[in-house]
């Protein structure tokens, strides 16, 4: 998963470039999903990242549900939205980091064979 920075960084950049996301809840969101409370040698998380990050349990991969996300929270504009918005960019900004990690890994793992 991407970092809290990235997170923020990714924030910043919609904020400055659209203004109806120029507020606090649209950075929240963007950082919401990463706000579990630890336990005490934080090897896990209050709510869990299945929980937090939507994944699904009925997919065999794990992977973030983004479409089911996107169909029960961003289909209404309402005073909740920019938050919603921001916590499916957070998803979104996961889901490719993690492909992005994977590609990288897979090369250095190419050139060390």
């Amino acid at each position: 998963m991407a970092t809290w920075i990235a997170h923020i960084r990714i924030a910043e950049y919609f904020i400055k470039n659209y203004r109806n996301l120029d507020n606090i809840e649209f950075l929240v969101g963007n950082i919401g999903p990463d706000c579990g409370v630890p336990n005490e040698d934080w090897s896990q998380f209050t709510p869990d990242t299945r929980i937090s990050h939507w994944r699904s349990e009925e997919k065999i991969d794990d992977a973030i549900d983004v479409e089911s996300f996107k169909k029960s929270y961003l289909m209404t504009k309402d005073d909740k939205y920019p938050f919603y918005l921001g916590y499916y960019l957070h998803l979104q900004t996961d889901i490719e980091w993690n492909k992005f990690s994977t590609r990288k890994n897979r090369n250095l793992y190419m050139q060390m064979g």
